[in-house]
């Protein structure tokens, strides 16, 4: 079997699409990301409508194997909006950061086109703080299902600060629920999906 490839979060805590970066530092990072084959690149926007003026026409031409391009789909709403246009883009690897999730989006995985989505990470809001909002765990256990009846991989990171099951607030011990063996085992899934480059 072959050693699993490494992953690097670019600017997990930036929006490398975002408008307001300026174009210098985007061309700098896209030349980086060319010479760093040996790694797999994970790019996440709120703004997936900039990504095909923003990416290098050569990507778009030709995706590169080791960057897999994402978007936050938080709810039905964003999921939706954001896959819709996250599909028109050439990518070897999509993927949607549902995290923090604030609503069920199973019907939305269901009416997404075939194939448009490879990985799922699931997540529940944990930077408020003692405000953060709630997270259902019955809203994941629906994500997983409709993942497995369409092909995504999902990954399950954390219930965050409020999470509720069966609409009564779930104990949890660590901050932000990041430890798996405090959740219903229904929602205990950490995969990646299958890196494009071997």
């Amino acid at each position: 079997m072959a050693p699993e490839r490494p992953r690097v979060f670019c600017a997990s805590l930036a929006d490398v699409f975002d408008a307001e970066a300026p174009d210098a530092w985007r061309q700098e990072l896209w030349t980086l990301i060319e010479q760093c084959y040996g790694l797999d690149w994970l790019l996440l926007t709120k703004r997936p409508e900039n990504m095909l003026t923003m990416l290098p026409a050569t990507w778009l031409r030709d995706p590169l194997r080791h960057v897999w391009l994402g978007v936050t789909g938080e709810n039905e709403e964003w999921y939706t909006k954001r896959v819709d246009i996250l599909n028109s883009i050439p990518a070897a690897v999509r993927w949607v950061s549902y995290e923090p999730s604030l609503g069920p989006i199973a019907h939305a995985i269901e009416h997404t086109p075939l194939l448009a989505i490879d990985w799922l990470i699931i997540g529940g809001e944990s930077a408020q703080g003692s405000a953060a909002r709630p997270f259902a765990i019955e809203w994941a256990e629906d994500a997983i299902t409709a993942c497995r009846g369409y092909g995504i991989v999902p990954f399950v990171k954390q219930l965050g600060d409020a999470p509720t099951y069966h609409g009564r607030p779930y104990p949890i011990r660590t901050r932000a629920g990041t430890e798996p063996s405090e959740w219903p085992e229904s929602i205990r899934v950490r995969e990646f999906p299958r890196s494009m480059v071997h």
